[in-house]
């Protein structure tokens, strides 16, 4: 961190306190013990034993983070490392959490770093009616049965939190760019359009893929001149850019996350090859 920081560099460390594990012996005491002090950090029901979860994914037990007891141990969790050193941190699922809570965490970490970066995983795409008791975003009643965009809910932590992983201009430049072909300056007009929806302060991370995505090599057809392309787009966005490990070596894959084979994703997650 040290020698970062002396390179002019920043860290931003994952951080993750929807949910858990259920191997987690917190959860597993939990679930054992009607008693147990964890039992609240969790929503079981107690006529069925059953618990949330993250999207319906039973092996990741979702947390109940206005119970005090939990949501102290979260904080208290962020607040170690970016005593440690940390510069901030990319809060995986924030559309789960509710917004006293990221007040909270930003107020008690500003005392410590007051420069400080929170930046939100807040994306909506394919979360299904039957999970929306699960997410914390603005008016979930209203958008569980009248929908809403993937523009909308990054513009709800606009103010909130110092940037979003900005998914809408990823789903832009795949709809306009990829495949429809139009030209870099067209679609530089689309994305300028959807920039103005927020405030100068508010940073959007503009990414082509991530570990939940289609590499995009893949996406274009494993043609890398494309996608060379495609990153002399996001410069001229003036925008911070985000690579995912492995792109800029070239990684792609063989199946499309949907097409139902089972565990697709670790195509996605295959690690850079360090020897090269």
């Amino acid at each position: 961190i040290a020698v970062c920081h002396q390179k002019g560099m920043k860290i931003i460390a994952d951080f993750v306190p929807n949910h858990c594990s259920i191997e987690h012996p917190f959860f597993i005491d939990a679930q054992n013990n009607k008693r147990s002090k964890y039992r609240k950090w969790f929503y079981f029901s107690e006529s069925s034993g059953n618990y949330l979860s993250f999207l319906g994914f039973k092996e990741l037990a979702k947390i109940n983070l206005d119970e005090p007891e939990a949501k102290r141990y979260f904080i208290d969790n962020a607040r170690f490392w970016l005593m440690k050193g940390f510069d901030g941190f990319r809060i995986d699922h924030v559309i789960g959490i509710s917004r006293s809570f990221i007040k909270e965490l930003r107020c008690e970490l500003q005392v410590i770093n007051p420069e400080v970066k929170l930046i939100g995983e807040a994306w909506i795409e394919g979360i299904r009616k039957n999970h929306f008791n699960t997410i914390r975003i603005k008016n979930t009643l209203f958008h569980k049965y009248f929908g809403i965009s993937q523009e909308r809910v990054q513009m709800q932590y606009d103010g909130l939190l110092d940037a979003v992983l900005d998914f809408e201009a990823r789903n832009i430049i795949l709809q306009y760019k990829v495949r429809e072909e139009k030209t870099n300056r067209d679609v530089l007009k689309i994305l300028q359009k959807h920039f103005k929806h927020y405030h100068k302060h508010f940073s959007l991370l503009l990414f082509l893929d991530n570990h939940d995505t289609n590499r995009i090599l893949f996406e274009c057809g494993n043609d890398k001149e494309k996608v060379q392309n495609l990153f002399a787009l996001l410069k001229k966005c003036n925008q911070p850019i985000v690579m995912y490990s492995g792109t800029e070596q070239g990684i792609t894959q063989v199946d499309s996350l949907s097409s139902g084979k089972a565990y697709a994703d670790l195509d996605v997650r295959q690690p850079m090859d360090w020897s090269i």
